[in-house]
């Protein structure tokens, strides 16, 4: 039986939970903008979705809503990400947004799936849950999509925890604590082309 995979414990308003916060490059402020910092990042080698791979009808996703101040002003205060070292509005961040297509833009908004990173897992992957059960993601259930915690704009984990609980709001009789396998894989669009490395697991 694969192990639950219940919200992170305990969440409280000193930070977020041991494991999702901040690496050490990325608590530092940058001057990169949304669009370039994102699209730098999930080149791999080339612009795509980071769920699907596709590299077509992309969008630039935001995690915390790009008019959503509250939300990011009161994850500044309470230290969920770092302040100083994050841009004063969450539109602007690259840490605040992820490259979709548009049909995993719509999933991601519509709160159809969270993402989830897994700091147990050695090499610490963001994890996709199809939290809504609609077949069309069924095939990335489970799976790490293409984002690298070590890139200096890789996403702020504790973003993901925010967006996760709103999506948990939707579907109140989902079980709370949907099964994940005890060895996540990759998805398979980024196995076939080479993206990860065989020795390491690591993604390139």
């Amino acid at each position: 039986m694969p192990p639950l995979f219940p919200l992170p414990d305990p969440l409280s308003l000193s930070g977020p939970p041991v494991g999702y916060g901040w690496e050490k490059q990325q608590g530092l402020l940058t001057r990169t903008s949304f669009a370039r910092g994102i699209q730098t990042r999930d080149a791999h080698p080339n612009w795509r979705c980071v769920v699907c791979g596709t590299p077509i009808t992309l969008n630039l996703a935001h995690i915390v809503g790009k008019r959503d101040q509250a939300t990011w002003d009161f994850l500044r205060d309470h230290k969920w990400i770092p302040w100083p070292g994050s841009k004063p509005s969450p539109k602007h961040d690259p840490r605040n947004g992820l490259t979709l297509c548009s049909a995993h833009h719509a999933g991601f908004d519509k709160g159809h799936f969270f993402i989830r990173y897994i700091p147990s897992d050695p090499v610490g992957k963001f994890v996709l849950i199809n939290f809504s059960g609609i077949p069309a993601y069924q095939a990335y259930d489970g799976k790490a999509i293409a984002l690298d915690k070590s890139h200096r704009h890789a996403p702020f984990k504790s973003l993901f925890i925010m967006h996760e609980k709103r999506v948990r709001g939707l579907y109140p009789f989902q079980p709370i604590a949907p099964h994940l396998q005890p060895e996540i894989a990759w998805q398979d669009w980024m196995v076939s082309e080479g993206l990860v490395a065989t020795a390491t697991g690591r993604l390139l």
